[in-house]
């Protein structure tokens, strides 16, 4: 196993919001804990763009991949954790 593993966590602050541990858990809190923020994707004109609150908007993020490609990466993702969850579930 690798040495160096880092693990991100979320927890609370004390004021009624959260507070992350690790650069994906900090992201995420900074995002309103919207996963769209971590995942900018590559519009038709070649600009990155980010959903909130169901809507595209234009951000200064290096995006990855395109929507589509974002949506059949989630699909596979959901499809692969169903199976996992059934095998569990079996048990």
């Amino acid at each position: 196993m690798p040495d160096n593993v880092q693990i991100d966590a979320l927890t609370f602050n004390g004021m009624g919001g959260m507070a992350g541990m690790g650069s994906v858990a900090q992201r995420l809190v900074s995002g309103g804990m919207n996963v769209n923020s971590l995942r900018p994707w590559i519009g038709t004109d070649g600009r990155s763009y980010m959903n909130v609150n169901g809507k595209a908007v234009v951000v200064n993020a290096n995006a990855t991949l395109r929507k589509l490609e974002w949506e059949a990466y989630d699909q596979a993702i959901v499809k692969e954790a169903r199976i996992r969850l059934n095998a569990i579930a079996d048990l």
